[in-house]
């Protein structure tokens, strides 16, 4: 468990007096005091009412210390904010992210109807924390304007602050337009803080009989053998697993692999859906969780109640998914996504 740290003065109102809450509930072996350190400061920078979801990335594997990353799923409210410069510096990667919420109020017949189908990440270890932009994408979403021209000649460029190459364009253009007719659920990382420029593709409803087809079409070079393999084991136990790909110059030949449910993540805890068992075997074969860490993700689950910022709320711990990343060579590490959400309990209900 956490101790707070003395040293920055929490605003009034921030998602950081929503971390101290669970400080005596986070163990170590999730997250390391550095990375705890790290994740208060980013919540430090973002109102209560601005997030949907915070949350927490580890490694499930062996290893004591945790360098655990944070994201934060934004709400309405908190994209206005982002939109009108009025979270973080304002300049370099935060001056990227408050165009981009601009795009993305501008391109949508509600403004800011779906801000929840988009994250900012931040990598543990950063001394000034600088976020890196994930969001949906579902280009034939009758509600909004972002097909993917649009995508590929305003948006990407802009992110990229100009430097969005030919190369890059090309790569991503290849990925996306292999996709087989109706596919069309996808997320869209793009790594503002990371030195490499670069874009995940995240792609959750590949059918899996179309997946040698399409990493023919991209020129995927990693390890079939070990894809096929987690692939097959993981497939019974979730009703999608999604493809998370690098993609550069060329399609990187590590891959993301993520079982998932279709039901929101609230109904979808251990307790209540009874396929995790058999996620967590796979994993546990495939010598990528600990037990250790497995018994720290499922006492991690539950909710309090607290008071902040004056008005009582309940405070929900809980499981998001896991994701299995396959190297090039076919060695797997398992990741865990963990996190809490803040709801409104009326006075005296």
């Amino acid at each position: 468990m956490h101790s707070l740290t003395a040293d920055p003065v929490v605003e009034q109102g921030s998602l950081a007096a929503a971390f101290d809450q669970i400080a005596p509930l986070l163990p170590p072996l999730l997250m390391s005091p550095t990375s705890f350190d790290h994740s208060r400061r980013v919540g430090a920078l973002f109102p209560l009412h601005a997030v949907q979801f915070f949350g927490f990335e580890c490694r499930l594997g062996e290893g004591a210390a945790q360098s655990t990353d944070c994201a934060l799923n934004l709400s309405p409210k908190g994209a206005r904010l982002l939109a009108a410069d009025a979270i973080g510096s304002g300049t370099g990667t935060w001056q990227r992210i408050g165009r981009f919420y601009r795009h993305w109020q501008q391109t949508h017949a509600d403004p800011f109807a779906d801000a929840a189908s988009t994250w900012l990440e931040f990598d543990a270890g950063e001394a000034d924390p600088a976020p890196n932009l994930l969001f949906g994408y579902w280009p034939d979403e009758p509600q909004t304007a972002r097909p993917w021209e649009w995508m590929q000649h305003t948006l990407f460029p802009e992110l990229f602050d100009g430097a969005y190459s030919a190369a890059l364009h090309d790569s991503l253009d290849r990925a996306f337009r292999a996709c087989p007719a109706g596919t069309g659920d996808f997320q869209i990382g793009v790594m503002l803080s990371r030195p490499i420029q670069a874009v995940r593709l995240c792609i959750f409803d590949l059918p899996l009989a179309a997946v040698p087809a399409y990493l023919d079409a991209i020129g995927w070079a990693g390890d079939r053998a070990a894809l096929d393999h987690w692939l097959a084991a993981l497939a019974p136990h979730c009703d999608f697993i999604g493809l998370h790909f690098d993609i550069a110059a060329q399609v990187f030949p590590h891959i993301g692999i993520e079982p998932n449910f279709r039901s929101g993540s609230w109904s979808r805890q251990p307790h209540r859906e009874g396929r995790w068992a058999g996620i967590w075997q796979a994993l546990s074969d495939g010598g990528v969780l600990t037990p250790a860490k497995h018994a720290a993700l499922l006492d991690w689950t539950g909710h309090q109640h607290v008071v902040l910022d004056g008005v009582p709320r309940l405070l929900l711990r809980g499981l998001s998914h896991v994701k299995l990343v396959l190297a090039g060579d076919g060695r797997a590490q398992a990741k865990g996504y963990f996190g809490i959400a803040l709801r409104d309990v009326e006075q005296g209900g």
